[in-house]
């Protein structure tokens, strides 16, 4: 019989996904009513936590990871990356499609969206060249992703004083569990580096969560790999420490 675990360990169990949706809705009233989401948001938690499955476990060794720019033609393996690995251990999180940030509409707005709606955007901007960031490959098999382009592109990230020259910005990591703690959110960090360096933008800007306490809240990127590879302190807000890299 299907089943789905929230994030606090409850099991709800349905013959199918009907049922599930249905037990869901029941467990969120009684248990989480200060939630109070929308019926699309439950109805695609559902949708994904059943397509994806369980996630594999962590591989103890991996093979060196090759890291490459998101490119049109590589649209594919994105979205299959996104549909059925990069979220198994996270299923409320696969509806984004690395969209949030690019949004900028407030957070009721955010949880009116649809995954569908998502997926199709992002699908739309990287046909168009205009979603940028970075694919790690693993035996030739997508295995970790970092969403990182021009500041301006995303509107829903904390304002940050210009510098002299054109920022960039690096925004959410996404690791599928059987690659973590293998070095490829730095393998990642490392080609935005150089990759800005080289079509000349001045910064690179990060905004790793201050108190991150597990895999979910470190999607910024943990504020020690950042500090590693040579960012300094810029400033801060309520959730986030603002950090910088010169890159000219």
């Amino acid at each position: 019989m299907p089943m789905l675990r929230c994030n606090e360990g409850h099991e709800i169990h349905g013959e199918d996904s009907g049922q599930l949706l249905a037990g869901i809705r029941a467990h969120l009233r009684e248990v989480h009513p200060e939630l109070q989401l929308p019926d699309g948001l439950i109805e695609d938690y559902v949708t994904a936590s059943l397509r994806m499955g369980e996630p594999r476990p962590r591989l103890t060794q991996i093979s060196t990871p090759v890291v490459v720019p998101l490119t049109p033609d590589r649209a594919e393996a994105w979205l299959r990356f996104f549909d059925l690995e990069g979220f198994t251990d996270n299923p409320a999180w696969a509806g984004c499609y690395c969209m949030y940030y690019r949004f900028g509409g407030s957070p009721a707005e955010w949880q009116q969206r649809r995954a569908a709606e998502n997926r199709t955007a992002a699908a739309t901007l990287i046909g168009e060249g205009q979603q940028t960031g970075f694919l790690a490959y693993v035996d030739g098999t997508p295995a970790g992703w970092l969403n990182a382009g021009p500041r301006s592109a995303y509107r829903g990230l904390p304002d940050v004083t210009a510098g002299a020259g054109a920022d960039a910005a690096a925004t959410c990591f996404v690791i599928a569990p059987p690659y973590r703690r293998h070095g490829i959110a730095r393998a990642l960090l490392d080609e935005a580096i150089a990759h800005f360096r080289t079509h000349g933008y001045a910064r690179l800007l990060a905004f790793p969560a201050k108190d991150a306490d597990s895999a979910a809240a470190m999607y910024h990127g943990p504020l020690a790999m950042y500090e590693a590879a040579g960012f300094q302190h810029l400033g801060e807000d309520e959730r986030s420490v603002i950090l910088v890299k010169t890159l000219t």
